[in-house]
């Protein structure tokens, strides 16, 4: 190189492809015992399975860009989290998925539920709900 001149090297970024990546994600209501499921999910297969059944059209994750969790796994993640109380780093590392898709996944079956709760739950109205509402003040103050 001469001097005083200046040379102008373009660093120029080299992008690998990576493949794609498919899990083969195993279902554990197939592989654990009915015992093992509600110790680790607090629910029973069955239940699980309805519970499946009520919010796999609100979860459903439509995309044409990779291929998304199943409702099952959905459903499966969320009640682990709430069964558990563990980070959700540590469920992503349990199914080998992220953090963040963690949280998506407990946000979304969550909103899900709720939508659907007043099916299960109801509250105590007129006199009924004022003795209940005495009768839990006289508890918690």
């Amino acid at each position: 190189m001469a001097a005083g001149r200046f040379v102008n090297r373009e660093v120029r970024e080299v992008v690998i492809p990576r493949p794609r990546l498919i899990m083969d994600r195993q279902n554990p209501l197939e592989l654990l015992s009915d015992e093992e499921v509600f110790r680790r999910f607090r629910f029973r297969p069955d239940t699980i399975v309805y519970i499946v059944g009520l919010v796999a059209d609100s979860i459903t994750h439509r995309t044409l860009r990779s291929v998304s969790l199943p409702p099952l796994l959905q459903v499966l993640i969320c009640l682990r989290f709430l069964a558990t109380g563990a980070f959700q780093q540590l469920i992503g590392d349990s199914v080998k998925i992220s953090q963040p898709t963690v949280s998506r996944v407990v946000r979304r079956v969550v909103g899900a539920l709720a939508r659907r709760i007043r099916n299960f739950v109801t509250f105590p109205r007129g006199e009924n709900g004022n003795r209940t509402k005495q009768e839990f003040g006289a508890i918690a103050g």
